[in-house]
């Protein structure tokens, strides 16, 4: 009877934040009275290993800049471009971190325009986010362990959600319970925003459950829209800040892995 055993595992998990700061020429004849909004969305994400402790990620962010001149709401979209050297000591924050054997490099991204400003000329000054969410996919043969039959294992994280619907937001802030992420690997909220007022929210951490510290920053999410949030710094417990100048109602959802 022919062998098939093998053992595909998904092994240390990393989020960071890489940020970028791009002057944007607006093509316009006239001058432009504010910026409304900005969008920014990956379009293309590359990386590649260039020896045991580093990788180069490179990619292509489109820009949409949605902006008012003469009471008119007016559209431009352009593509910027990044590539910068990663090491995975910066990851880890282990000395001697290098890729496993065998192994392929998994990377996710998303990316958020975090502030903007208007300069003469019509151009405009954008700091993006872009947070970046990886693993190593390792495939190891487990032929010397199982001898009775044929069989592929996967290794599947363990997944767990918590709802929390129809939330009333007021002007002073509230926080969802604190929640023991010290077995998790990937954490990640989910807002929607189901009133009729702007929604600020931000993720806070602790290492106790008593003392809190703010987690990247606070994020604004508009009437009718979600905003999906991840942990950049891990410490054993975790919650969320919300609060809004005006009433407002909002769905929070909390799904973890590992």
């Amino acid at each position: 009877m022919g062998t098939n055993f093998y053992l595909e595992t998904y092994l240390h998990r990393f989020t960071f934040y890489h940020y970028l700061v791009e002057l944007v020429n607006i093509p316009e004849s006239s001058n432009i009275v504010k910026i409304k909004d900005i969008k920014a969305s990956v379009l293309q994400l590359e990386d590649e290993k260039v020896n045991e402790n580093n990788f180069i990620i490179q990619g292509i962010i489109e820009l949409e800049i949605s902006y008012v001149i003469a009471n008119v709401v007016k559209f431009y979209n352009t593509r910027i471009t990044f590539n910068f050297l990663k090491g995975l000591k910066q990851c880890y924050g282990e000395k001697d971190a290098c890729f496993p054997e065998n192994c392929e490099l998994l990377i996710q991204a998303s990316s958020r325009v975090i502030k903007n400003s208007l300069l003469p000329d019509n151009q405009v000054e954008v700091k993006i986010a872009i947070l970046f969410q990886g693993c190593f996919k390792v495939f190891q043969d487990c032929s010397s362990i199982w001898k009775c039959a044929d069989i592929e294992v996967n290794c599947v994280p363990a997944f767990e959600s918590h709802k929390n619907e129809d939330l009333s937001v007021g002007n002073i802030a509230e926080f969802t319970q604190a929640f023991n992420i010290a077995q998790k690997e990937l954490i990640t909220f989910f807002v929607k925003n189901k009133g009729d007022s702007l929604v600020n929210v931000q993720l806070e951490i602790s290492p106790n459950g008593v003392d809190w510290t703010a987690d990247a920053y606070e994020v604004e999410i508009p009437p009718g829209q979600g905003e999906a949030l991840v942990l950049a710094t891990f410490l054993k417990y975790t919650r969320l800040k919300y609060y809004s100048l005006n009433n407002s109602l909002i769905d929070i959802y909390l799904q973890t892995q590992g």
